[in-house]
């Protein structure tokens, strides 16, 4: 897949360790994502005990998006408790913060999917092309 643009995903909560690796093990799982999905370390943060992680995908362009917002979805939809998902550019940039309380209603998962997948795709089109 060649790369056009890396998005960063970090998790937020009292399981943000064990769910940072949980979400790459279910992406690394799906053929398609297989060396395209890697954890990073993050620097430690001032006053805050050990370091957090960061998992990096590597999007192509045509249809990397229609292929990850499904398994996010149902990654987020299998939690049992509060989970804030951040989602930020190369540099830095937040593009979308997503809180899912519980997510079980299908409507309130749909409108995630919907948020997260304009979010993104306006995200790439700032992108210079190449």
């Amino acid at each position: 897949m060649r790369t056009a643009f890396a998005l960063g995903i970090t998790v937020s909560g009292e399981t943000r360790k064990t769910d940072v690796r949980d979400l790459h093990a279910w992406l690394t799982d799906a053929d398609e994502w297989r060396g395209a999905v890697h954890l990073t370390a993050n620097d430690p943060v001032s006053g805050a005990l050990g370091w957090s992680e960061t998992l990096v995908v590597a999007l192509g362009s045509g249809g990397a998006i229609s292929t990850l917002l499904p398994l996010l979805t149902a990654w987020i939809r299998h939690r049992t408790y509060d989970v804030r998902l951040t989602l930020r550019t190369r540099d830095g940039e937040v593009i979308a913060e997503l809180d899912a309380a519980r997510v079980r209603d299908p409507e309130v998962l749909r409108a995630l999917t919907a948020t997260l997948a304009a979010t993104i795709e306006a995200a790439e089109r700032r992108l210079p092309p190449g």
